[in-house]
This record gives C-alpha cells, structure tokens and sequence, in this order.
C-alpha cells in the first residue's frame, strides 16, 4: 500500500537509482510501505563486457549468414545497415546477403563505442548433393540441399524416380523437398537454373533405420 519509502544502499531514496561506468559491486534495496510492509533486495551491478568487433571474411555467398561480428558491449547495440539488401539475425550478430554488392554495417554501443563492418556478398555457384538422407539425423541433411541456390531464385527442380516417373517439380525450389515419403533408393534430378543453366545427375535417398 503506498506510499513507499525507498532506501538504497548508496543513499538514495528515489523510486530509480542511477549507476555509472566505475560502480560495478554489490548493492541493497530496502522499501518499506504504508502498512509498514518491509521488502530487503540484494542486487549486483556489473560493467558491460568489453566490445569485440570480429573480422568479417573478404566474401560470402548470397543467402549465406555471416559469422557472429559482435560480442560484448553496452547493451542495447544499435544498428544501421541496408534493409533492404541484408538479412540481419537479431541476437546472433550476423547477417545474410540477399542480393550481391558490398555494404556497410554500422555498430555503435550505449557507451559509444562503434565500428563498421563491409560486409561484400557475391552470387555464388551451385553445387548439388549426391546424398540425401533425411529422418537419419534430424535437423541435418533434412531437405535436398542445392547449396548456392539462394543466389539464383526461381529456379525449377525436377525429380523422377528409376521408372523415370516424375515425382517432384518447383518452378521456385527453396531447398524445401524433404523426401515426401519417396522410399529409399536411386533418383534422377534435373536442375533448371534461373540464369539459364541446366544441370542433371543422381543422387541417393538415405532413409533411418
């Protein structure tokens, strides 16, 4: 029941108390209410792990996430970078070309300390798995995996089984194909890239035990 009376170890009796770079250790809280309600709270004040910016890598291929570049520093970081042409990550301090070209990536902390990154994504060549096991390990090697496609959207897949039965097509394949029930065995894909380029092969389906 108000009214409160607020009591902090550092002397303060405001609602907040406010601590600065050099007030790191341990602190008391004490508020005691109109009915004489008393509540004692132990707290710890740290300082802020000190900034470290990663060396981003000369390219990366478009769809593909950077490492985290970020760790430490005054939380919240702030950011300022091309929305949209990168994909940024959130928590994980990375981001992800959508389209290729090199762009800057502006990071600045709650103490000020900044720096940018130039992040140079690229359209790079695709390379087709010739296994493919999903229900073996799940959350690996789930889906058939076409790496590189990211840079060449609507592309069309196309998969026929060994009676040359075609059992999957996408005029837009986003690496999505799990299987969908086809047994274990051979198969034959033709890849159709969206610059014009045709690709075909087999690949061997893998199912779990």
């Amino acid at each position: 029941q108000s009214p409160f009376i607020y009591s902090w170890s550092t002397g303060g009796s405001g609602v907040t108390e406010t601590f600065n770079s050099g007030d790191a250790g341990s602190y008391t809280l004490n508020v005691v209410d109109f009915c004489e309600h008393e509540l004692d709270v132990a707290f710890d004040v740290i300082e802020p792990a000190d900034i470290v910016w990663e060396v981003e890598e000369d390219q990366y291929c478009i769809g593909q996430f950077t490492e985290d570049l970020v760790s430490g520093g005054a939380m919240p970081l702030t950011y300022v970078y091309s929305e949209d042409s990168l994909d940024f990550a959130g928590d994980a301090q990375s981001w992800g070309g959508v389209y290729a070209g090199e762009y800057p990536v502006y990071v600045v902390d709650q103490c000020g300390q900044d720096h940018t990154f130039y992040l140079n994504f690229i359209q790079c060549d695709t390379w087709i798995p010739n296994v493919f096991s999903p229900d073996v390990s799940p959350g690996s090697n789930d889906t058939f995996q076409i790496h590189g496609l990211q840079g060449f959207p609507q592309s069309r897949l196309e998969i026929y089984n060994r009676w040359g039965n075609l059992i999957y097509e996408d005029d837009n394949y986003r690496n999505n194909w799990d299987g969908d029930g086809a047994a274990e065995g051979t198969y034959f894909y033709i890849f159709y890239r969206s610059d014009g380029k045709e690709y075909s092969g087999h690949f061997t389906l893998i199912r779990g035990k």
